[in-house]
C-alpha cells in the first residue's frame, strides 16, 4: 500500500512534462505562419527618360509597406515614379512574424528623337524616256531607303527614269524609329505633256542648277567673281518667313546667273513668272537685274528665251532677241527701289506652229509685265534661237544679277520669294 502514491507523482509529473512539450511546438508553428510575404513589380519595366512608369506591390501579413527612396505605403497599392538612371526598388513588409522584401529593376534608355524626312522629285513631270532626280534629306536617321531603287545615307539622290507615272516611298530608319514620305513622278508621251507649274521655289534647293559663273560657264560679261551664293530660309526680310538670298561679289562686269527647271514641255505655248524681288541698299551697283522664262524645244531644235531685265542704268526693262543676242528697249520704265519688296509678274507666248514669223525663226512674243499690281503692256515680239546640239527638252525660269561699271568690287544681293512659274 506504501507504493501507490509514489506510482501516482510520477505519472503525474511525465504527463505534465508531455504537456510541457507540447505547448512550446504550438507556439513555434503560429510564429512561423505570421512571416509576412511581399510582391512587387512595375509596369512597364523599361522606359525612356523622362517617360513614368508604375510600381504595384501586394503584401499579407503586414499593416503597410516602405520602398526605398519613396517612402512607407499600405500593404497592398501602387506609385509613380520617374527615374532618371536604371533603378532597383525594394519594397520590404515587416509584421509579427519578420520581414520580407521584394525587388523590381527599371530600367533606363535615352530618349531619341524620331526620324525626320524631306523628299521631293525634280521635275515631278516628264515625258516617257526621261529622268527625274529624287532628293532627300533625314535627320536623325543612319539611312534612307526606297523600294525599288536602294538603299542610302540620310541626305543625298538619285535619278530614276520611270516608264509610267511612279509614286515612290522613302524610309528614313534612326535610333528614335523610322520616318516616311512619298513622291510621285508624273510620266506622259511626248505628243500629250501636262501643264509644267512650280511655285514657291524659293523655299528649297530642288530643280536648281549649280550657280552659273566664269570660268566653268558663261553668263556673259567679264569680270571673275570673288563670292557667289544662293541661301535659303531667311526669315527677314521675306515674306512668307522663307525667302532665297542671291549674292554675287566681284569687280564690273561680273554676272551670274540661276535657273530653275520646272519640267519639260516642248509643245508649251504660254509661259508666265510670278515672284516677289528685294534688292538691298547695294542694288545700285547692278547693272541690271534679269528675270527669263525658257523652253529648250530638242524635238523641234529652238531655243525659246524669253529674257527680261531691269537695265538699272537706263531705268528701262528691256527683253531680249535671242536669235541676235542683244537687248532690245522696250517703252516700260523700271523702277526697283531697294530695302522693299517688289511683285514681278511677265507673261509671254509663242504660237503653236510659227517656225519662221521672225526673220526666219519662229517668235517670241513678250505681252505684259505687272510690277507692283500695275500692269504696262509690252506688245513686242522677236526671232527664238537655234537649241545647242545635245541640249534636252526642258522649261522653266532664271535670275541673274549683272554687275554694272563700278571702280571697285561690289556685292550685290537679293532676296526672292513667292517664286512661280507656269507654262501651259
Amino acid at each position: 500500500m506504501r507504493f501507490v502514491p509514489r506510482i501516482t507523482i510520477f505519472v503525474f509529473l511525465f504527463l505534465i512534462a508531455g504537456i510541457g512539450c507540447g505547448g512550446g511546438s504550438m507556439s513555434s508553428q503560429s510564429n512561423s505562419s505570421m512571416q509576412p510575404a511581399i510582391t512587387l513589380e512595375a509596369t512597364p519595366s523599361t522606359v525612356t527618360s523622362g517617360v513614368t512608369t508604375v510600381l504595384t506591390w501586394k503584401a499579407s501579413n503586414t499593416v503597410s509597406v516602405s520602398i526605398n527612396g519613396l517612402g512607407r505605403f499600405p500593404a497592398t497599392g501602387s506609385t509613380k515614379v520617374t527615374p532618371a538612371v536604371t533603378t532597383t526598388y525594394t519594397a520590404a513588409a515587416t509584421g509579427p512574424g519578420g520581414t520580407s522584401s521584394s525587388s523590381t529593376v527599371v530600367h533606363v534608355s535615352t530618349a531619341v528623337d524620331k526620324p525626320t524626312l524631306e523628299f521631293s522629285a525634280q521635275p515631278s513631270n516628264i515625258t516617257a524616256g526621261e529622268s527625274s532626280t529624287l532628293s532627300w534629306t533625314a535627320n536623325n536617321a543612319t539611312s534612307v531607303s526606297i523600294p525599288g531603287v536602294g538603299t542610302f545615307p540620310a541626305t543625298g539622290s538619285v535619278q530614276v527614269t520611270p516608264a509610267s507615272t511612279s509614286t515612290y516611298e522613302a524610309t528614313a530608319t534612326g535610333g528614335g524609329g523610322t520616318a516616311s514620305s512619298n513622291t510621285t513622278v508624273t510620266v506622259t508621251s511626248e505628243q500629250n505633256p501636262p501643264p509644267v507649274s512650280a511655285s514657291n521655289v524659293d523655299d528649297s534647293m530642288n530643280g536648281w542648277k549649280p550657280v552659273c559663273v566664269l570660268p566653268t560657264c558663261n553668263p556673259g560679261g567679264s569680270g571673275r567673281p570673288t563670292k557667289v551664293s544662293q541661301t535659303i530660309d531667311h526669315s527677314s526680310p521675306s515674306k512668307d518667313g522663307e525667302a532665297m538670298e542671291l549674292l554675287l561679289a566681284g569687280p564690273k562686269d561680273t554676272n551670274a546667273l540661276w535657273t530653275y527647271r520646272a519640267g519639260a514641255d516642248d509643245n508649251a505655248t504660254s509661259f508666265s513668272m510670278t515672284f516677289w524681288v528685294y534688292p538691298t541698299a547695294s542694288a545700285s551697283s547692278a547693272g541690271s537685274f534679269e528675270f527669263d522664262q525658257y523652253d529648250f524645244s530638242s524635238s523641234t531644235g529652238i531655243e525659246f528665251m524669253f529674257g527680261t531685265q531691269c537695265n538699272q542704268v537706263s531705268k528701262i526693262w528691256q527683253v531680249f532677241d535671242q536669235l541676235h543676242n542683244r537687248w532690245m528697249n522696250t517703252s516700260v520704265g523700271c523702277s526697283l527701289p531697294a530695302n522693299q519688296w517688289h511683285e514681278v509678274r511677265w507673261d509671254a507666248h509663242r504660237v503653236s506652229g510659227d517656225t519662221n514669223r521672225c526673220d526666219g525663226m519662229p517668235c517670241m512674243y513678250y505681252d505684259n509685265v505687272t510690277v507692283d499690281g500695275t500692269l504696262h503692256p509690252v506688245n513686242a515680239k522677236y526671232p527664238a534661237g537655234h537649241l545647242p546640239h545635245g541640249w534636252s527638252s526642258s522649261v522653266g525660269f532664271q535670275f541673274q544679277i549683272d554687275i554694272g561699271d563700278v571702280s571697285s568690287p561690289v556685292t550685290v544681293e537679293e532676296f526672292l520669294d513667292l517664286a512661280d512659274f507656269t507654262a501651259t
